[in-house]
């Protein structure tokens, strides 16, 4: 029979009607302190299964939840169906204590209810719209390694489905839809629905109707327009289009990925011209060469990212290799040359990384650029400044 300590610890761990949790933690510790032996009782579950952690875990902060989980095996309780505390977490929207459950217990991700819902799910489902829903929905895409946005629930329903079908927000629906495209055509058993068929939102509804027809066009239209480009290259100039379309679309004409327009770009040219970060990740990706495919103007994807001045490509291309640093364009260009010469917050520290990426992967750069003044000054730089802004930033790494 449960002690009188651990049955105050069960209240706590409920809702406190017109008690703030700074009061509710000096008492949880009282009670711990002066009872330490009600920590054995802790795994102790009620008639559906639950353990005190359980209730905790629904409106308490993780301050509150590290004092339970101190020495015990909670995290890793199920009731009696299947249910986790970060499966109750993330549905009621506890985003700072569903991180923290999963800091402990990283394997928690991967593991789903008797109804076949991953904790991804939970929040999907959750109508408990907390400031902090779209950032718990990033963290779990973020940390999952595939096997859960390919899994589907005993309905059939994939992640991509259980947003739609609870009228989650346009921006969480883009970021499930990115992480597993193909979902958009799947069909659940429930009601032989896709995710576009499941929309609460008429948003939401239009957004996927719009990236069907470029699919649409990507598997239809095969040769290309006058300018020799493709439905690709005509979309990823536009800076907006989702990463999961540009998926949907180099799948549905793998060939477009390197195809090359009457200018010589590829979409990696376009994307690292627009600075869609998550479209370059894909396009490198799918063809790791890509970077190395040159314009008619004699410009690779990194000479077109610094001459944009998009510094998060440059960094991240360089985090790939260092291909291309040393190339000059058909204007005689250097890369380095390009970014000095770009429109770009020289403050930030993304321009900061990425001029100095640029130096160490080419070190003999800076002297040369120093000794020859007239191109310094041909970006609008003078040679005093231009000099010390580039030692300053090669020396801040």
């Amino acid at each position: 029979m449960p002690s009188s300590a651990f049955d105050r610890i069960k209240i706590l761990c409920l809702e406190v009607e017109g008690i703030p949790e700074s009061e509710l933690i000096p008492q949880l510790k009282s009670i711990l302190r002066a009872n330490p032996d009600v920590q054995y009782e802790q795994d102790e579950q009620d008639d559906w299964g639950r353990t005190i952690l359980h209730y905790a875990v629904d409106k308490r902060s993780v301050e509150f939840t590290k004092l339970l989980v101190e020495d015990s095996n909670l995290v890793k309780t199920a009731n009696n169906y299947g249910q986790l505390p970060i499966h109750f977490a993330c549905h009621h929207g506890n985003v700072e204590v569903a991180k923290y459950l999963y800091s402990i217990y990283p394997e928690s991700i991967n593991i789903a209810t008797m109804n076949g819902n991953y904790p991804i799910h939970c929040v999907l489902r959750s109508h408990a719209r907390s400031s902090g829903h779209e950032d718990l929905t990033r963290f779990l895409l973020l940390h999952d390694q595939g096997a859960v946005l390919t899994a589907s629930t005993i309905d059939s329903s994939f992640a991509l489905h259980v947003a739609c079908d609870n009228g989650q927000p346009l921006e969480i629906v883009k970021l499930v839809y990115n992480a597993y495209p193909q979902a958009i055509h799947a069909r659940n058993s429930l009601d032989n629905k896709t995710p576009p068929d499941c929309c609460q939102d008429d948003h939401t509804y239009v957004f996927f109707q719009a990236q069907l027809q470029m699919e649409r066009e990507a598997r239809e239209q095969r040769q290309p327009n006058e300018q020799g480009q493709l439905p690709i290259h005509q979309n990823l100039q536009r800076f907006k289009i989702a990463v999961g379309t540009v998926n949907l679309m180099i799948n549905a004409n793998p060939e477009s990925a390197i195809a090359r327009d009457n200018m010589g770009f590829t979409p990696l040219h376009y994307t690292c011209k627009t600075g869609h970060l998550d479209a370059v990740k894909f396009l490198v990706d799918f063809n790791a060469d890509s970077y190395k495919e040159v314009t008619l103007g004699g410009d690779l994807p990194l000479h077109i990212a610094c001459l944009q001045g998009n510094c998060s490509v440059i960094n991240y291309i360089l985090e790939k290799c260092d291909y291309g640093v040393s190339s000059r364009n058909k204007d005689g260009k250097l890369p380095i040359e390009l970014l000095l010469g770009a429109r770009s917050d020289q403050d930030s520290l993304e321009y900061v990384e990425a001029v100095n990426r640029l130096l160490r992967a080419h070190p003999g750069v800076l002297e040369g650029m120093v000794a020859n003044s007239e191109t310094l000054q041909g970006e609008g730089l003078s040679k005093k400044r231009s000099t010390s802004t580039l030692k300053r930033k090669h020396e801040s790494v």
